[in-house]
């Protein structure tokens, strides 16, 4: 009997494995039937969430960065993968976020929101993912704004580097970790200016820098604190869009 047991349980996660490459490449077809003209930004979206819940490490390492004008289908992306997987996934934005002593809401009431959508267990939603819309409005140079942008974006530095928060929910006391959470962090850094690459020599060139050749130091010249974006190891650009791809869209 112990032997069959033990056959089963190895069927059963032989199965697993095999389930979720499945269900990767259906959700990459689902959504680029959904999302015009981004394929390669959809394949490290995906791959990232594959590694992330398949390698079962204690550690989170591959949180993303993403970059994009408006309307090229960031925020749609995900809406699918919310709406196909089955892990507990929060959309919010991070304008309506402020740190303490302002007026708005408190960074912890995303891991409330995770646990609503987790209905209430506490396990499934410490392996949920956050996704951080208009991270970008928080650069301390976008506006007068500054001192309270600087300490939102040092409030999100706590849940992405694997804080402690002790949260209320529904009159219960509980002790939320996410140190295995997985955060997106997506928004339009479209002051980035894009310098050229020049090559010194006898026959110097010059060539034209492109968005997904940006590095964390042109998020931090821009107004991204260094401690917040060097937690984002995956930075993904999003193409832009021309005139066959919004001819595909209508």
């Amino acid at each position: 009997m112990k032997t069959e047991e033990k056959e089963k349980t190895s069927n059963v996660k032989e199965n697993k494995v095999l389930n979720t490459k499945l269900n990767i490449n259906e959700l990459y077809n689902e959504i680029t039937n959904n999302v015009i003209d981004q394929d390669e930004p959809i394949k490290k979206i995906l791959t990232a969430i594959w590694k992330q819940y398949n390698n079962f490490s204690d550690t989170k390492s591959r949180n993303i960065l993403i970059n994009g004008s408006t309307g090229v289908g960031k925020t749609e992306i995900f809406r699918n993968i919310t709406r196909l997987i089955d892990i507990p996934c929060v959309i919010t934005s991070a304008t309506q976020y402020t740190a303490a002593g302002y007026v708005g809401k408190s960074v912890e009431d995303m891991l409330i929101s995770l646990l609503d959508k987790a209905d209430g267990d506490l396990e499934r939603a410490q392996r949920g993912i956050i996704i951080i819309d208009e991270l970008d409005k928080l650069s301390e140079s976008n506006n007068s704004s500054q001192v309270n942008q600087r300490d939102v974006q040092e409030a999100l530095l706590k849940i992405i580097e694997d804080g402690k928060f002790d949260i209320n929910y529904y009159n219960k006391n509980i002790t939320f970790d996410t140190s295995k959470v997985m955060v997106v962090g997506m928004g339009g850094w479209s002051r980035i200016k894009l310098e050229e690459k020049r090559h010194v020599g006898f026959n110097s060139t010059t060539e034209k820098k492109e968005y997904k050749d940006l590095t964390t130091e042109d998020f931090i010249n821009n107004g991204m604190i260094p401690e917040l974006i060097g937690r984002f190891p995956i930075i993904v650009q999003m193409n832009e869009l021309n005139v066959d791809s919004f001819i595909k869209i209508l």
